[in-house]
């Protein structure tokens, strides 16, 4: 009878387990870290060979890409804090093999991964998903045109990561259903699976103008258009407007995509600029920014011209010969990141403040 009972508690524990483990959202990938021994200081190489290992899984899991070598530049850019948010996005974490090769040491291992949680370490506040289709007068969806091309190149240019949602034909099919019903919430529903801060949807319609023009039949097309659309961020409405064009052709074909170059070349960079105004201001945080150790004016200074040459520091602010507040819209890992690739030592960072040793 014993025996029956602790079979039958084996069996529902391992149900249970298995039903947790359906239900879950974690996901186990294979993946590879590498660090170089430093003065034969075997321990420290794998502790970052690890950190890398497991910021490759949060990747891969997320299928968010923030390039590692630039971010786990070395085991002390990663503060507790940061480290305690990798240890709540990797939840399991196995070896399966390890070496050394020129100096190197590396590892291959398994991770299990909660992809919730570590595509919010790695979202760039900077981020923003684009959907900007073009709708013609036979009811085709045409979701690469030309100012749809001119947005993201401006929004490139001003130093956003784009996603262009268009890439997908999954995802446009659910956002043109949801825009059709003018249900945002589905949008934000949506664009929350590219893990960007912000989003930008709309749809160009195209509407054929006839052939009459009031004083005399044409022989040749043309066409109006207009895109309504709205810039989203953190799940919010920021700014919903409506812009308007004109185009004609041989064709209707052609008006279309004269109305799309006419569009692009007038109303691409207002768009984008537009974007960025709402973007940044909503995201804009301000960071504290102290030299610590030696504070000797000209290495202030030095300091002071560096950061303000990052992209993305929007403005500074200088409290004393050591200490200045910039606004930033980015996580301030990335500004510590920048400011370490520029020959400094950070010395701690949290959300709001960056101690740094002069170089």
């Amino acid at each position: 009878m014993k025996k029956i009972l602790i079979l039958g508690l084996c069996f529902l524990i391992a149900s249970l387990a298995f039903g947790q483990n359906r239900s879950g959202t974690a996901r186990t990938v294979e993946v590879t870290g590498e660090a170089q021994v430093i003065n034969g200081d075997m321990p420290a190489a794998k502790i970052l060979a690890e950190t890398r290992a497991k910021w490759a899984a949060m990747e891969q899991a997320t299928q968010v890409v923030v390039s590692v070598d630039t971010i786990v530049r070395n085991a002390e850019m990663f503060d507790e804090s940061v480290k305690s948010q990798i240890t709540g996005s990797v939840t399991a974490f196995q070896i399966l093999d390890e070496g050394l090769d020129n100096g190197n040491y590396w590892m291959t291992a398994k991770a299990t991964v909660e992809p919730e949680a570590a595509a919010e370490v790695l979202q760039r506040d900077t981020t923003i998903a684009v959907y900007l289709p073009m709708k013609k007068i036979d009811g085709t969806v045409v979701e690469n045109h030309a100012f749809s091309e001119e947005v993201v190149n401006q929004l490139v240019s001003k130093g956003f990561d784009v996603v262009d949602m268009a890439m997908d034909p999954e995802i446009s099919k659910q956002l043109l259903e949801a825009l059709k019903a003018n249900n945002m919430s589905r949008v934000r529903e949506v664009v929350s699976r590219y893990t960007a801060g912000s989003a930008l949807i709309g749809e160009l319609s195209v509407l054929d103008k006839g052939k009459n023009v009031g004083y005399a039949t044409i022989t040749f097309s043309i066409v109006d258009g207009t895109l309504p659309y709205r810039i989203i961020s953190d799940g919010k409405v920021m700014k919903s407007g409506t812009l308007a064009g004109r185009g004609q052709g041989a064709t209707d074909e052609t008006a279309a995509v004269a109305l799309s170059a006419s569009m692009a070349k007038r109303d691409g960079v207002i768009l984008a600029s537009e974007v960025a105004t709402r973007i940044l201001s909503a995201n804009t945080k301000s960071v504290r920014i102290e030299l610590v150790g030696n504070t000797e004016l000209n290495k202030y200074q030095e300091l002071r011209d560096v950061v303000k040459n990052i992209s993305w520091v929007l403005s500074l602010q200088e409290v004393d010969t050591k200490t200045m507040i910039v606004n930033y819209p980015e996580k301030t890992m990335y500004l510590a990141t920048i400011i370490g690739q520029s020959g400094y030592k950070i010395r701690s960072f949290t959300d709001n403040e960056i101690l740094v040793y002069p170089r």
